[in-house]
């Protein structure tokens, strides 16, 4: 950061920590991550979007499933209604007459629980008609504007707090991440070691207080990711 150097080798004399020095510049000084990264935009579109990210926050009820006007899906059937083309391979269908250009393909990720009682998500080939594929996608409006609003929402007060914790000296911030499950490998593993064995996994946190930062690095043979390992790595 070379103007908070230079505000040092000028004023020895005077302590600030790198985040308020940040908090206390020019308004027309921006930082690096608030810097612009994409350039030669097209101006209509990037006009329409400093309007429309302001007036989303103005129609909570519209992300909440909410709103009477346009809740359940209702304005998007208005808007992309099912077109005849798409609904002739109904017709198809029901007249008994079904052939493989009728039908169309995508996936899914879906929970799929196996002979032991336990479950996994996959990514599963669903094969139907165009209908039933507009179907799914407006059964699946409401959930998904939920949370889109909610990630949304999480994410600016994050970003928030990370700005102006230096002024809350009394608010920590901490940051964890499991990495997931690791296979451990000995040098020169026997055979029956390669198929046995044994998992670790791995916990990246970081936390901020005031002008500091701190990382750690916790590796466990503990993989259950319940709430009690989470209470013991953090308290470690």
């Amino acid at each position: 950061m070379e103007a908070y150097s230079l505000w040092q080798k000028e004023y020895p004399d005077i302590k600030i920590g790198k985040s308020k020095f940040a908090a206390l510049r020019p308004p027309h000084v921006l930082l690096t991550s608030e810097l612009p990264r994409n350039v030669c935009v097209c101006r209509y579109h990037e006009n329409f979007i400093l309007l429309w990210v302001l007036y989303i926050d103005l129609i909570d009820n519209c992300w909440c499933n909410k709103c009477e006007i346009c809740k359940d899906g209702v304005l998007f059937k208005e808007k992309y209604p099912l077109t005849l083309d798409l609904d002739s391979d109904q017709k198809t269908y029901l007249d008994g007459e079904l052939r493989e250009e009728n039908f169309i393909r995508w996936f899914q990720w879906e929970k799929i629980v196996g002979l032991n009682g336990k479950g996994g998500m996959e990514k599963i080939h669903k094969t139907g008609l165009p209908s039933e594929l507009y179907n799914s996608l407006f059964e699946m409006l409401p959930t998904f504007n939920w949370h889109h609003f909610i990630k949304g929402k999480q994410a600016a007060h994050y970003n928030y707090m990370k700005v102006h914790l230096s002024d809350k000296l009394n608010i920590a911030m901490m940051q964890i991440v499991f990495s997931g499950n690791f296979n451990t490998t000995w040098q020169d593993e026997i055979q029956s070691a390669h198929w046995s064995k044994t998992q670790v996994t791995i916990l990246t946190a970081v936390y901020w207080h005031d002008d500091t930062s701190r990382s750690a690095i916790i590796v466990s043979d503990d993989i259950a990711y319940t709430k009690d390992s989470s209470l013991s790595f953090l308290t470690t």
